[in-house]
């Protein structure tokens, strides 16, 4: 609608121009006296005189002369419109993959925590410990940590999670740094005995946690620089294989973001 807009001006300015361009036979006529033409009846309607009848002719006769003589600047202007108007769809197409190219930077750059539990050398004793393997500094916010009882180390969790213990250090942590979340440490057999279960009753020990932290490619205020990573293992102990920690939980209980 806009282009043929633009053509109707195109040829309205052509017209006009040409139209002055030609001499008019009314400028050599004498000026001739006449009288007011009467004034139309009370409640009717005023029929056009003969000058404005000519006159309207007179312009419908330019527009289409203006037409016809510039017919190929016409149609040049509207394979012009026609170009433009398919150009705008591959620009918002290159507009989006760039979008995406520096969406996919950015997360190639970012930080990225992960947590991990190992053995300590004391006896019954583990450490959970949070690495930074991305590539740029992490700065953690928040901290927190609990302890949970299933029936199962598959369902049964709660939902949603309540994590408790936080813990609030504003920390630096470069890439391939870490930091224990644990700093006593935990001895998940000591827990156990602690909850006091009958050897009949079956529970799962279950450690999770979150860590809240933020990458120095965003802006403090903007929330897509806000990130958490989210862990959760279970507490087996065999008599053949010793303890051993494994990850459990829903997608809740492991989610990085």
């Amino acid at each position: 609608m806009g282009g043929w807009f633009i053509v109707a001006l195109l040829a309205l300015s052509l017209g006009a121009t040409s139209y002055q361009n030609q001499p008019d036979s009314q400028q050599h006529e004498h000026y001739v006296h006449k009288p007011p033409a009467p004034a139309p009846a009370p409640g009717g309607n005023p029929a056009a005189s003969p000058t404005q009848q000519a006159a309207n002719n007179k312009l419908c006769k330019r527009l289409v002369d203006a037409l016809v003589v510039n017919w190929p600047l016409i149609a040049v202007g509207i394979g012009g419109i026609w170009v433009a108007l398919r150009a705008l769809k591959p620009s918002e197409n290159a507009a989006d993959a760039a979008k995406l190219n520096a969406q996919a930077v950015i997360d190639s750059e970012r930080p990225w925590i992960v947590v991990k539990v190992w053995p300590s050398e004391k006896q019954g004793q583990f450490f959970f410990e949070a690495t930074n393997t991305g590539r740029t500094v992490a700065i953690i916010i928040s901290n927190w940590t609990d302890e949970i009882w299933v029936k199962a180390p598959d369902n049964e969790f709660p939902d949603p999670p309540k994590w408790k213990n936080p813990a609030t250090f504003p920390m630096l942590l470069a890439p391939n740094d870490s930091f224990v979340i644990n700093a006593l440490g935990s001895f998940p057999d000591e827990v156990i005995k602690s909850r006091g279960n009958p050897a009949h009753v079956i529970e799962f020990l279950i450690f999770c946690g979150r860590i809240e932290y933020r990458d120095v490619m965003h802006k403090e205020s903007d929330g897509k620089g806000l990130h958490e990573s989210r862990w959760c293992f279970s507490y087996a102990k065999n008599p053949v294989l010793g303890q051993k920690f494994l990850a459990a939980g829903p997608k809740q209980y492991n989610d990085c973001t």
